[in-house]
């Protein structure tokens, strides 16, 4: 499948309304003892991410207690994110071309909960994939035998049928 210029933008608006409903949800305000954790804007490096690679998610979370744990969900599986700091990532392999969205859930120390999520496009380094040990579309086979007498055949009946018309054409035209 190819995901053109069209299905990128479709993907980026869907996930700024996608994360914006989830900012408004989360009741993000600022921090205070009984207030949720606070974040910055997930980030996925690459965007978009081809098929094989590694993309890393990663956002800043907060909270003046410190923060529990945050959880990466996607396609229904959740992953601890690794903490460096404030920064939260997770590494993930993506193995299907397509939009794939998740949410990333926060808890503080005191047990108060945010969230948020986003977007992440696959997309195929090469729509016209073939198996293992076959060429590759971008480097075609050389001409077998029958296909060079096709062409020979073809190139010649090109030949042939005006020639042979034009030389009917002057024979008639003689006769008058």
């Amino acid at each position: 499948m190819k995901i053109g210029h069209l299905q990128i933008a479709f993907a980026l608006v869907l996930s700024c309304i996608f994360t914006s409903s989830i900012l408004l949800s989360s009741h993000h305000v600022a921090a205070t003892q009984s207030s949720n954790p606070e974040w910055t804007i997930p980030v996925v490096d690459p965007y978009p991410v081809i098929t094989g690679e590694v993309a890393e998610i990663s956002l800043n979370v907060t909270h003046p207690t410190g923060i529990f744990i945050v959880y990466f969900e996607i396609e229904d599986d959740n992953h601890t994110m690794l903490v460096i700091g404030d920064t939260y990532i997770y590494l993930w392999t993506a193995t299907e071309v397509g939009i794939h969205f998740f949410e990333i859930y926060m808890a503080s120390n005191n047990g108060t909960w945010s969230r948020t999520g986003g977007s992440i496009l696959v997309v195929d380094d090469n729509p016209l994939t073939t198996p293992a040990g076959t060429t590759s579309p971008t480097t075609p086979p050389p001409p077998s035998e029958g296909m060079i007498a096709l062409w020979a055949i073809g190139i010649g009946i090109v030949i042939l049928i005006p020639t042979a018309f034009l030389a009917m054409r002057r024979e008639m035209r003689k006769r008058d």
